[in-house]
């Protein structure tokens, strides 16, 4: 099946900066053993220092997320909302109950899971939360919705890849519509710059005789 050119927009959404500056000296600390401790030591701290920044970054945007979903959620269209934090979906819930979203993370059972995918399909809710590393299996939403909001970012460009095959797959009729909400602080600048360098290297070595195409965005 040939489908359109996925179409990639990019927006900006200001952080709570509150939430960062909460973690700014744990941050310092861990960002200095990074440098000066031993290799183990530098190891772990670096895990820490990502594992923190993620999550003030995610919890720093969340609100902001939920106000551009709210745009979508009062024009009809139906959409996925992917992030990767517990502390991330409960905000994006708390923003989002009047619009009953439906969930499919790490938390839910089978049952559950499964409860939120009928209820999506047949239209009980415009909203999918889905966790970044979730959804294997997952088939049938490409007949509900054409429209991806990425709210947090996973380091694999390839994690991204996958959940936009949610929806780019055969019974799809519309474009699809890819929208990252970045911000200018915390972990996304370093995420985004590696993504890139990642996915120009995985391209290489998937289809070295491939030209890169550039993306395009309305």
């Amino acid at each position: 099946q040939e489908l359109p050119k996925i179409n990639t927009i990019i927006e900006h959404i200001d952080p709570d900066m509150q939430a960062l500056r909460s973690v700014e000296d744990l941050a310092r600390k861990l960002a200095i053993k990074t440098t000066i401790g031993s290799f183990i030591e530098r190891g772990r701290a670096g895990r820490e220092l990502d594992l923190l920044m993620r999550h003030a970054t995610g919890v720093s945007k969340a609100k902001g997320v939920a106000q551009y979903a709210k745009i979508l959620l009062e024009a009809d269209v139906p959409f996925i909302l992917v992030g990767w934090h517990r502390d991330v979906y409960d905000i994006w819930l708390k923003e989002l109950a009047e619009y009953k979203p439906a969930m499919y993370t790490g938390s839910e059972t089978e049952r559950q899971k499964n409860e939120s995918v009928r209820r999506f399909l047949n239209g009980e809710t415009n909203i999918f939360i889905l966790s970044l590393r979730s959804g294997a299996g997952v088939d049938g939403l490409q007949f509900r919705s054409s429209t991806i909001i990425f709210g947090e970012l996973d380091w694999s460009p390839k994690v991204h890849e996958q959940i936009i095959g949610r929806l780019n797959r055969e019974g799809q009729k519309e474009q699809i519509t890819v929208i990252y909400l970045n911000t200018d602080e915390g972990s996304d600048p370093p995420m985004v710059e590696l993504l890139g360098l990642k996915s120009s290297q995985s391209n290489g070595i998937v289809d070295p005789g491939r030209q890169f195409e550039a993306k395009i965005s309305d």
